[in-house]
């Protein structure tokens, strides 16, 4: 069973309950739910409701035949791919992701893990073709508002922070002079803006406490071009290295207008954060 950018959501829920998992009752009931929700009959906290109340007696009773894995694999591959001519219908997994992080679901074994798989493995710039690039800038902006959602919401940081730190090199740390590289510009940027804009509080509070700091292997291959060289992990100093990237991107020619707007917008919430501190 693989989810593909451009199914439509139809041939999605089609696709799904034909796969084995697909015939238990707890699954198909949230293939329908989640398949409802992108058609919009059905409102995202209504919907996060109606799965918490199918998988919570299940993992109450401690049941080895249903695999919470499997919830997060239907919900991050339909929410985070782009359906077919759905660009509107894209936001209702991302409200739908923001209640169920939020009210229902934090405590669902296994997400961060089905998270990274399903939702965060994108296709390398390298390997794509034609206008693939375009296509996964949607989805992974959409599978970072719900990871920035729940590391906000979150009790502990554990999981998220690795999805934030990957995206701040991806979208940061890396250079914007060539086309290609600011064509990829147009796909990274936005979700390393996004962590700051929607979890901004949360990472500085990750970089004052030095969270998983510790010293990077040497630099090879595709590592060769970042352009921080510090420790890997979170410090006051990343942070501050993080906001003077934001700064030069918001003014790097050869941009476009929205990637160097979210870049001054996310610089901007890096100082009011630091003001907030004093």
């Amino acid at each position: 069973y693989l989810v593909e950018i451009n199914m439509s959501v139809e041939a999605w829920a089609d696709a799904a309950h034909r796969s084995p998992y697909g015939r238990r009752f707890e699954h198909e009931r949230a293939i329908d739910t989640f398949l409802s929700v992108l058609q919009g009959n059905t409102p995202p906290n209504a919907a996060a409701s109606t799965i918490s109340s199918l998988y919570e007696p299940v993992i109450k009773a401690r049941s080895g035949n249903v695999s919470v894995g499997t919830l997060w694999a239907i919900f991050c591959g339909t929410s985070f791919r782009r359906q077919q001519g759905a660009r509107r219908a894209s936001s209702r997994p991302a409200q739908l992701g923001l209640t169920a992080a939020g009210l229902y679901w934090r405590g669902l074994p296994e997400l961060t893990m089905i998270f990274r798989e399903d939702a965060m493995d994108f296709q390398d710039e390298d390997e794509m073709e034609g206008d693939c690039g375009e296509n996964q800038a949607l989805p992974l902006l959409n599978a970072t508002t719900f990871g920035a959602i729940y590391l906000n919401r979150g009790k502990q940081p554990v999981g998220m922070t690795c999805h934030a730190e990957a995206s701040f090199m991806s979208g940061v740390e890396t250079p914007y002079q060539t086309p290609d590289q600011q064509r990829e510009a147009e796909i990274y940027v936005p979700p390393a803006a996004t962590w700051i804009l929607l979890a901004g509080e949360k990472i500085h509070e990750l970089c004052k406490g030095d969270y998983n700091r510790h010293e990077p292997a040497r630099p090879s291959g595709a590592m060769a071009s970042w352009l921080w060289c510090g420790d890997r992990g979170y410090s006051l100093g990343r942070w501050e290295y993080w906001k003077q990237r934001f700064g030069e991107i918001a003014m790097t020619q050869g941009l476009q207008d929205g990637v160097k707007d979210l870049a001054r917008r996310a610089l901007s919430k890096m100082d009011m954060i630091e003001s907030q501190m004093k």
